[in-house]
């Protein structure tokens, strides 16, 4: 039965396949809202995840007394870019040419790992542009998780 997308916040488990220690956690809780039974809506910025984006819908079910993650219902049409920055000193204005550029972001408790959070709307050429532009100049390295942008 369909019902309408719900404002409490839920944890969906996304179980990370580890290579090398990286990343450095085995799984991800990402928050999310309930849409319909059984699917939920992205709300934070995948960190680690890969092949998803904030507003993808997901199908998860209970598993070990969490939510984990089964397979993607609907794409949000956007991108999830992550990057990290070598100086933490630069975080911020990486994060602020980025805001300007129209994406959100996010750091977690590494802090110079960096979330991109692209919108279908927004262009994701000059956000490749920019990145391209900062990892030549030896400022961040990056990887495109989730790029459902045209480019």
């Amino acid at each position: 039965m369909e019902k309408s997308e719900t404002n409490r916040i839920v944890n969906v488990t996304f179980p990370l396949d580890q290579q090398d220690d990286w990343p450095p956690v085995a799984r991800e809780d990402i928050p999310c809202n309930q849409v319909a039974e059984g699917q939920y809506r992205l709300r934070g910025i995948p960190f680690y995840a890969r092949a998803v984006a904030r507003d993808d819908v997901v199908k998860a079910s209970p598993r070990n007394g969490r939510l984990e993650f089964i397979e993607v219902c609907d794409r949000a049409e956007a991108a999830t870019v992550r990057a990290i920055v070598r100086d933490e000193s630069r975080v911020a204005a990486v994060r602020k040419a980025l805001g300007f550029l129209g994406c959100d972001t996010a750091v977690n408790d590494l802090v110079k790992l960096v979330a991109i959070h692209v919108p279908s709307f927004v262009p994701y050429g000059p956000i490749r542009d920019y990145l391209e532009a900062q990892s030549r100049e030896g400022v961040l390295s990056y990887e495109a998780s989730c790029l459902m942008h045209t480019v």
